[in-house]
């Protein structure tokens, strides 16, 4: 198996082969040494560790422009971060500093629809250890597994009414980065067409 080089793509990502199992049985395997392995701390002590996963998240979506524009391949109908899996950390970090089931409860159905297709059915293009390939499986494994703590360990629980008011949301929130796509000629969210990929 060719292996890419953090800044070099020789070798492209496919999916359903070894690599795609290794990358899903190890991000399963870290989630449940995460779950326990706080599952007896105490609540405050685990928020820190869930803050900190969410910003770590966070800072891998925030550097891909960076590292796209010094590249020279920056391309604003593509690297914005206006997918729901670019975002969605940022409202992890709030969620856990200010511990909003409310938003969590909202998020949550986004979360783990779009991020445990992703993980399935890949987009990606690059593989390991292509900083994007990088970038891409830790913040689509590491989503799931984060949007899963409050249920499995802290018992959070989903209403009836919150997946009304998800759809709700994502809806108005379709229609605001429907006019950004219109703008960037986009296709955030994939509003416009099918995501690449089978």
């Amino acid at each position: 198996m060719n292996i890419n080089s953090l800044f070099s793509n020789v070798h492209e990502f496919t999916a359903y082969s070894f690599e795609h199992g290794i990358i899903l049985f190890l991000g399963v395997v870290i989630s449940l040494i995460l779950f326990v392995g706080t599952k007896k701390w105490t609540y405050l002590k685990q928020r820190k560790v869930l803050i900190l996963f969410s910003s770590v998240l966070v800072f891998f979506q925030l550097i891909k422009i960076p590292i796209k524009l010094f590249e020279g391949s920056f391309d604003a109908s593509v690297d914005l971060p206006f997918h729901l899996c670019n975002f969605l950390p940022i409202f992890l970090v709030f969620i856990f500093f200010y511990l909003s089931r409310n938003l969590w409860s909202i998020v949550f159905f986004w979360i783990i629809l779009g991020c445990s297709q992703a993980n399935f059915t890949p987009t990606i293009e690059t593989s390991l250890f292509h900083w994007d390939a990088i970038r891409y499986w830790v913040v689509h494994m590491f989503l799931v597994t984060l949007a899963l703590y409050p249920v499995l360990i802290w018992k959070w629980k989903i209403k009836h009414s919150d997946i009304w008011r998800s759809i709700l949301i994502i809806n108005l929130l379709a229609l605001v980065i429907f006019f950004i796509n219109l703008l960037v000629d986009g296709n955030y969210m994939y509003l416009n067409a099918k995501p690449p990929g089978k």
